[in-house]
């Protein structure tokens, strides 16, 4: 009796040790659990709530990843800007540029004006600025894109009225 008591008592010891480590990485998963998806949920809300369209293109050119105001302004759902290319909606960047492009991830951030075809084939100007980025060891290229087509009407007017007054 006195052998199994030798015995017990460090086991029952040893396994409420454990039991006690278990149960507080459990506590610490969970915590951490749920900070992640306080994270997510953030980062998801100023994602969704962005007056621009934002995205990520991956290594063939592909939207790997796009927001609510990228897809509608394309006249897309989420899901369908996904399983598009940049040369499906930009009509002035081709395939070769793009992936040249992509795959020239040492340039620095990229700020230019394009235009993009939407899903029932009409046009409209935008401003993009992109970057290269690393995710999970891949080259991919984040990019925001404002559409500039009140901007543009406004410029030209402006040059209209310019060119009116020379000419009074």
């Amino acid at each position: 009796l006195r052998f199994i008591l030798l015995l017990a008592v460090p086991l029952l010891i040893l396994l409420l040790i454990g039991f006690i480590w278990v149960w507080s990485l459990r506590r610490e998963v969970a915590r951490r659990t749920a900070a992640l998806e306080t994270e997510a949920f953030r980062r998801k809300i100023l994602l969704d709530n962005s007056l621009d369209g934002i995205f990520a293109l991956n290594t063939n050119g592909r939207v790997f990843e796009a927001n609510q105001r990228f897809a509608k302004m394309l006249g897309y759902s989420v899901e369908e800007i996904r399983q598009t290319h940049v040369w499906h909606w930009d009509t002035v960047w081709t395939r070769e540029r793009v992936l040249d492009g992509i795959k020239n991830h040492n340039e620095p951030l990229m700020f230019f004006e394009t235009i993009l075809r939407r899903k029932d084939g009409s046009c409209f100007e935008v401003e993009i600025s992109a970057n290269h980025v690393v995710v999970d060891g891949e080259v991919m290229v984040s990019g925001i894109c404002r559409d500039i087509t009140d901007r543009k009407l406004t410029e030209q007017n402006l040059r209209e009225e310019e060119v009116r007054r020379h000419l009074l």
